[in-house]
């Protein structure tokens, strides 16, 4: 068969058979066609046997799925997903998407659903396009999110290295309001390339970029790829109020933690993407439960 398959033409060959394609001349072609629905093969097996006794590798391709340059989200899918969301974000949201996504790796609709369930989790369900880290803690939430680094109460004996953090200080209570600033530099503020930092680099976007190194990296990232004269480092906030910021922000996070991680197929799970997001099981329950309606809808 010549390399140049001149006699690709839909009206040359028999369509129909997804295994066996022959010209006119008789040559077999054994180059699987693209999009072929495996469930069409008669077994499970990794590979297909052509007439002529070579091996095909079944091709990957999800069924029904559209072809990577040309996959969208539309404005009525998102708010199938999103049916309390605000309609505002959601149009920014489509915008942005359909502009950014394919960029970041995300071109099939399982791995927008994972995107999607993990980003809308961490808004609210798109209420708002981002968000800013709340460091509202009352006394009681300093002590069961950050109890590595608050305690109830002072121990008896403290060494002269020791430096100890009563909650009941730093924590919202009857007549004292939460001491925000001095609770980031205190969680953040030696750690994450922060230098007494904390608050300056504390949680901002979709998922919450966090900590002086992180701000950097993404900050190198966007004047390499987008706008040279934005310096997010210096200008952190604009990671909160630009919504398309914020999103690229949530897509540059999504395909260096998870997408360059993890091989997303069927059989990925929300715990283990939620694993790689936020270093836990936060939130668990909703994230699966937005994956389990944007699945449904998607089918």
């Amino acid at each position: 068969m010549k390399e140049e398959r001149i006699w690709l033409n839909p009206y040359y060959y028999v369509q129909n058979n997804p295994v066996n394609r022959v010209d006119p001349t008789g040559a077999l072609d054994d180059a699987p066609l693209k999009g072929t629905n495996p469930e069409l093969y008669e077994n499970d097996s990794d590979v297909i046997q052509s007439n002529s006794g070579s091996k095909l590798e079944k091709n990957p391709t999800v069924p029904d799925e559209p072809e990577p340059d040309k996959f969208k989200v539309s404005l009525s899918q998102l708010k199938e997903y999103f049916p309390k969301a605000n309609s505002d974000v959601l149009k920014e949201l489509e915008k942005n998407l359909n502009k950014h996504m394919r960029d970041f790796g995300i071109d099939n609709n399982l791995e927008l659903a994972h995107f999607l369930s993990q980003a809308g989790h961490e808004t609210g369900g798109f209420k708002k396009s981002s968000v800013t880290e709340n460091l509202n803690y009352s006394v009681d939430g300093l002590l069961s999110t950050f109890s590595k680094y608050f305690v109830k109460e002072a121990p008896e004996e403290v060494s002269e290295n020791d430096t100890v953090y009563v909650a009941g200080d730093y924590g919202r209570k009857e007549g004292q309001a939460a001491k925000q600033k001095e609770i980031a530099d205190i969680v953040y503020g030696s750690r994450m390339g922060n230098e007494g930092e904390g608050y300056k680099y504390r949680g901002r976007g979709i998922f919450q970029l966090t900590g002086k190194n992180n701000y950097k990296l993404f900050s190198d990232f966007y004047q390499k790829n987008f706008d040279s004269s934005k310096d997010l480092l210096n200008t952190p906030n604009l990671i909160a109020d630009n919504s398309e910021i914020a999103l690229i922000s949530a897509l540059w996070f999504f395909e260096e933690n998870v997408l360059k991680k993890i091989n997303i197929n069927k059989n990925t799970t929300v715990e283990n993407v939620t694993r790689k997001v936020n270093s836990g099981q936060n939130g668990i329950k909703d994230r699966k439960a937005i994956f389990s309606r944007i699945r449904k809808r998607q089918d």
